[in-house]
């Protein structure tokens, strides 16, 4: 999922289209913030890295994905998201059944994830 840095003086909303625009050449139009998560991520014993994501959701006015810096990105459906589990970081999983697809329980929620050799695992997500 693209993600970004909002600039001094920038918007949420101007931030999430730049990033997105930047990461994958779309344009799009801002619908809602559906939720905030803090997360923090555990390398290791000594290296934390801390986060705080703002689910969004956006209107596509374009469907071509262009590689960036970034990468490759490609489209996929809500409806068959389960089928891409293996392959996605568990928490972003959890955040897009929880916010997204779902209806949400809550606006905010917390997180902590351990990865431990290429693997991501879940230590909470409340």
């Amino acid at each position: 999922m693209p993600g970004g840095k909002v600039h001094f003086g920038e918007h949420l909303d101007e931030a999430i289209i730049r990033e997105l625009f930047e990461e994958c050449y779309i344009k799009t139009k801002w619908l809602k913030l559906c939720g905030v998560v803090t997360e923090i991520l555990h390398l290791n014993k000594n290296t934390r890295l801390y986060y705080l994501l703002h689910i969004c959701q956006l209107k596509p006015l374009s469907f071509e994905i262009k590689p960036s810096v970034e990468g490759n990105g490609q489209w996929f459906s809500l409806e068959k998201m389960s089928e891409l589990k293996k392959i996605m970081i568990p928490s972003d999983f959890v955040m897009l059944n929880r916010l997204v697809i779902n209806e949400p329980q809550k606006f905010y929620y917390r997180c902590e994830v351990e990865k431990k050799n290429k693997i991501y695992i879940i230590k909470y997500f409340r």
